[in-house]
């Protein structure tokens, strides 16, 4: 007698307690997904797989002047895989073979956008800060110089 009486209560008890469990388990898994999303968008695979190594920038072409300008130069370190976009880039736009092309200043800057100061018309920047470089390339004829953020994700050439 007793086990029919407590059969009604025990049913909808176990179904609140199993419905509160299943509950649970989605709640620690979206917390789990999430978790992992964020570090893979902190922590990029490639940045976790390889060091990064760094070029130190600093006076190579002396006092020579390009276009009636002295190139100066800051003293700075930047991360190699910068230099290597930016000159891969300068290359493809120039056709001219990457060996010719000198990194001769690099200054740390920070930009007041995410269109690095240099927003086209009608572009949409992030209005945010973002940190990054000034770079100057030159041959024995012309520079350029080229915007980026820290990692060279974004990079613009002014022109």
């Amino acid at each position: 007698m007793r086990h029919l009486l407590l059969q009604p209560f025990s049913a909808p008890l176990e179904s609140r307690f199993l419905s509160a469990l299943q509950r649970l388990r989605r709640v620690s898994l979206s917390i789990v997904f999430l978790g992992l999303l964020l570090m893979g968008l902190l922590l990029p695979s490639r940045a976790l797989a390889q060091p990064i190594t760094f070029v130190t920038v600093g006076t190579t072409l002396g006092s020579q002047n390009f276009a009636g300008q002295s190139i100066a130069s800051v003293t700075s370190e930047m991360p190699a895989i910068v230099v290597a976009r930016l000159r891969q880039d300068l290359s493809q736009r120039t056709q001219l073979p990457l060996a010719k092309l000198k990194l001769i200043e690099a200054e740390p800057k920070t930009w007041n956008d995410g269109c690095l100061d240099m927003a086209a018309p009608e572009e949409i920047c992030t209005q945010a800060l973002v940190k990054g470089w000034r770079v100057v390339f030159a041959n024995a004829n012309q520079r350029w110089i080229y915007r980026t953020d820290h990692q060279g994700r974004v990079l613009r050439l002014e022109r």
